[in-house]
């Protein structure tokens, strides 16, 4: 498996080279953002997805979770949560 740094986003992966589902073919990424730490009224925000490879790579599930912020009146933020799944395919000429 490899490590690498992409746009401040930490991506951990391996390349799909079986045709059946195994756990070389599964990428995870972890995304984060924060202002103002160590201050209060800090703000901070994150989420993570994973991809699963099947099918030779052709195709994948996702998953994303994580959390927001909503603006509300006068500058206020409100928290939240977000979650979604999916399904894809890759097809490359």
């Amino acid at each position: 498996m490899t490590l690498a740094h992409v746009d401040g986003t930490a991506v951990v992966g391996a390349g799909a080279d079986a045709v059946t589902p195994t756990l070389d073919m599964m990428e995870v990424a972890v995304k984060g953002m924060a202002v103002g730490l160590g201050q209060p009224g800090a703000r901070s925000q994150g989420a993570a997805e994973v991809r699963w490879r099947l099918l030779g790579g052709h195709l994948y599930v996702l998953g994303q979770g994580g959390t927001l912020l909503f603006p509300r009146g006068q500058g206020a933020l409100r928290p939240g949560a977000f979650a979604s799944v999916g399904l894809g395919v890759e097809h490359a000429r």
